[in-house]
């Protein structure tokens, strides 16, 4: 019963190990990007004090805000 639980505790570090290690690829995004846009209402009137966000997803699934601003 040891040995298997031991087996298994190894494998299982040896999995989360190769899982880790083949998430190193960086995604290279470029230093300036231009986003634009209007936020309006249904009918095309500005909608003004809205926030907007540009996140960025990481490869575990977590958003990091790059950049927010409030519509004028």
């Amino acid at each position: 019963m040891k040995t298997t639980m031991k087996l298994m505790l190894m494998l299982l570090v040896a999995a989360g190990m190769l899982t880790f290690t083949s998430c190193k690829k960086e995604k290279v995004l470029p230093e300036k990007i231009t986003v634009s846009g209007c936020v309006t209402y249904e009918d095309g009137q500005p909608f003004e004090g809205v926030e907007v966000q540009v996140n960025c997803n990481t490869l575990m699934g977590l958003f990091i805000l790059m950049k927010m601003a409030i519509t004028k």
